[in-house]
């Protein structure tokens, strides 16, 4: 690990004497066009702290060897936290491992993986400073989601997504079942706790695009998901390449034959709809791939049950009945979460007034 940037401020070399309470990880290679924007931001929103909650905040930069400018724009910012820029120990062509180079260079009690494209939102480190301290000594919860916006143009984001305005305390494992198997509806902006991500092994290198849905249904095997309903981050739409769009295609098989290993309780007839999804998927990005053969590029075969071939009826018809299971099952999931939530309220405001009696 190399330490590019200079020493920070005796004010914030005291303050590493502590465990941060966040680590914000932004994982880069030649991303010259928009670093610079990514880390305005992150200066803005710590621009709306106060000194001791900054201090909290720990920023790491992964550069992963990049042959542009990234590098010198990242070496140009002054932070008022402790920070760092990290290299990898060589450049690393399958980018998981620049990011797993970066995550495990964190210190702090929960740690972000910023994408260097993306945007933290003006007040998004006021909210995730406040979810983080609400769940810091609640073991239970291993990840915490917040609403995020898309964008394109950042002049003109999309409305907040999720739609859901209420905290929620949502059961891991049932998220696995309900929704996880199909579809991986976190983005960048999820906040992990650092312990529970190195527990269940950290990221999967075998995977370069479906590497966070494999680490979340890990996650969630052990722990739960606290939703923090305010606005965190942009996350910025690209268009697919052909080579992505090919690799995706080729994971997303690679991980439809890996759920038995993943998440062993998951029914066998959730699994069979979950694999009948995920080659839906392959065949609405690539139309004109025999499934076989996508199937023969990992080196597996199509499951037995599975189709050889699926037509694009057929697929819109898997989408719909997806998006209902999938819909159905996260409001049920966040109702019942919000009524938890409240529940831990209740709880902790009898056992603080229990307390004051007892004084």
């Amino acid at each position: 690990m190399q330490i590019l940037l200079k020493q920070p401020s005796a004010k914030t070399q005291e303050s590493k004497a502590s465990t941060p309470l966040l680590s914000i990880v932004v994982p880069v290679y030649n991303g010259e066009a928009y670093i610079e924007g990514c880390l305005h931001s992150i200066q803005a929103a710590l621009g709306r702290l106060d000194a001791q909650a900054t201090a909290q905040i720990e920023l790491i930069v992964c550069d992963n060897r990049s042959t542009d400018r990234t590098l010198t724009i990242a070496q140009t910012f002054e932070w008022a936290c402790p920070n760092r820029i990290i290299q990898p120990p060589e450049f690393y062509d399958n980018r998981t491992l620049n990011w797993a180079h970066g995550l495990a260079a964190a210190q702090g009690t929960w740690m972000m993986m910023l994408h260097a494209d993306d945007l933290m939102a003006a007040d998004g480190l006021v909210a995730m400073g406040r979810a983080c301290r609400e769940q810091a000594d609640n073991p239970a919860i291993v990840l915490i989601q917040s609403r995020h916006r898309t964008f394109t143009d950042p002049k003109i984001p999309n409305r907040l997504a999720p739609l859901w305005p209420f905290p929620a305390l949502i059961d891991g494992p049932a998220l696995d079942k309900a929704v996880l198997a199909f579809i991986c509806p976190f983005v960048p902006f999820i906040t992990m706790r650092r312990t529970a991500y190195h527990a269940v092994g950290g990221l999967d290198s075998q995977y370069e695009l479906v590497q966070d849905w494999d680490l979340w249904l890990r996650l969630l095997r052990t722990g739960n998901l606290y939703y923090h309903p305010h606005e965190i981050g942009w996350w910025r739409l690209h268009k697919w390449s052909p080579k992505y769009t090919a690799l995706n295609a080729k994971e997303h098989f690679e991980f439809a034959s890996n759920l038995a290993l993943i998440n062993p309780d998951l029914p066998d007839r959730t699994r069979r709809f979950a694999t009948r999804v995920q080659l839906a998927k392959i065949k609405n990005w690539l139309p004109d791939a025999n499934l076989e053969t996508v199937a023969a590029q990992t080196g597996k075969t199509l499951p037995p049950a599975a189709p050889h071939d699926i037509s694009s009826l057929e697929v819109q018809a898997i989408f719909k009945q997806m998006d209902r299971r999938v819909a159905f099952g996260f409001y049920r999931l966040r109702a019942i979460g919000t009524l938890s939530w409240l529940g831990s309220r209740w709880l902790k405001s009898l056992r603080s007034g229990w307390r004051k009696k007892a004084a």
